[in-house]
């Protein structure tokens, strides 16, 4: 496990205190998407999902272009600079209490005893740069680890210092309801790309309505992210999601933009096609 400041030659503050990754000719900005979560009728600001962004001389580059430019062993020291810049730049968003989605990379599956041996050292890293445990929701893929019981032992070492837990990607893998027991997640997030392939099917829909219940049924909260079309916002709404985020609802923005902190305005996004009525009904237009 790193800490902080083992990192911290590879970062620069501006002068509002807005850190910046530097490696090489790269710089490393972070960006948030705001998640929004059902109050009523409409959908909340409830929290964010910190994005790494390479630019190259100034301008907007790509992560496969940074990595073709450092060493395999390189990367893993990449994943945890932009980790530690999406904790470090949460308290530069400007707003109180917004939740901050994180996850481990792809090797965190063969490290599964470094991170719960680290976890002391995160803490005191929170407690170092003002965030409260409470505010940190750690996104876990249940699916895929080398160790069957990972999953649950990392959930419940998290949880021990009072982070929020998730599941992500659910249903693009061997998820199912066990697998969401064994973790006992506070929120589950439905695979973007199967719920697409879902969203194109009308009954496919129906059972996702099932779906969704069986899990909230189980104490979680479920999240639809990366909706990309009004279609699909609107079946997030018929099938019951408690939470939701992507680009047609609003965008992730580089930290010290402003952040808008107005409820979603359901009713506008679904005007987007004039075919659509009534806000949790259904769509006439095809998708």
């Amino acid at each position: 496990m790193y800490h902080f400041t083992e990192i911290d030659d590879l970062i620069a503050a501006d002068e509002v205190g807005i850190e910046t990754g530097l490696l090489g000719e790269f710089r490393l900005k972070t960006a948030y998407e705001p998640i929004f979560r059902r109050q009523g009728q409409g959908f909340v600001p409830f929290g964010v999902k910190g994005q790494a962004k390479p630019f190259l001389q100034g301008r907007p580059s790509s992560m496969e272009a940074l990595f073709r430019k450092v060493s395999a062993e390189r990367r893993r020291d990449i994943d945890l600079l932009c980790r530690a810049l999406c904790f470090r730049n949460h308290r530069n968003i400007g707003v109180d209490g917004l939740r901050l989605f994180f996850g481990f990379g792809p090797a965190t599956s063969e490290r599964v005893d470094e991170v719960l041996g680290g976890l002391d050292r995160i803490a005191g890293d929170l407690a170092d740069i003002e965030i409260a445990p409470e505010l940190m929701v750690c996104e876990i893929a249940e699916g895929g680890m080398a160790d069957r019981d990972a999953p649950r032992r990392l959930a419940d070492g998290l949880r021990g210092i009072g982070m929020g837990i998730a599941v992500r990607e659910f249903g693009s893998g061997p998820s199912n309801f066990d697998a969401v027991r064994q973790v006992s997640p506070d929120i589950v997030a439905l695979g973007s790309a199967w719920f697409r392939r879902i969203a194109e099917n009308e009954q496919a829909v129906r059972l996702l309505s099932v779906l969704v219940s069986g899990l909230k049924a189980e104490g979680a909260e479920v999240l639809i992210d990366d909706i990309a079309t009004v279609r699909q916002f609107e079946i997030a709404l018929e099938v019951g999601a408690d939470l939701v985020k992507g680009p047609a609802l609003r965008r992730a923005a580089l930290v010290g933009t402003v952040f808008d902190e107005t409820p979603l305005d359901a009713a506008r996004i679904l005007r987007q096609d004039a075919n659509i009525v009534p806000l949790f009904g259904r769509s006439r237009a095809e998708p």
